[in-house]
């Protein structure tokens, strides 16, 4: 299958709507989706509140220097195309 059947309904729906106007609006939806997700489940207990005293946020060194040097490389590549 070539997937056809999947993206049928859109294309009938909003054939002349633009790729990005679709992803704006799927977005929307999703966020939506979120909103309602959250206002329909119940509130947790005032009495059981998220414990994060045991967790360490720190970072490892080699983590750090390859995200230092991933930001580097990106802007070396926003330079290099501007």
């Amino acid at each position: 299958m070539s997937g056809l059947q999947y993206r049928a309904p859109a294309i009938c729906l909003l054939p002349d709507l633009p790729f990005v106007l679709r992803i704006w609006i799927v977005f929307l939806i999703c966020i939506v989706v979120g909103v309602l997700a959250s206002l329909l489940t119940p509130k947790p207990n005032e009495d059981q509140p998220v414990d994060v005293g045991g967790i360490s946020f720190r970072t490892h060194t080699g983590f750090n220097i390859a995200s230092v040097l991933i930001v580097l490389i990106l802007c070396a590549i926003y330079v290099a195309f501007w």
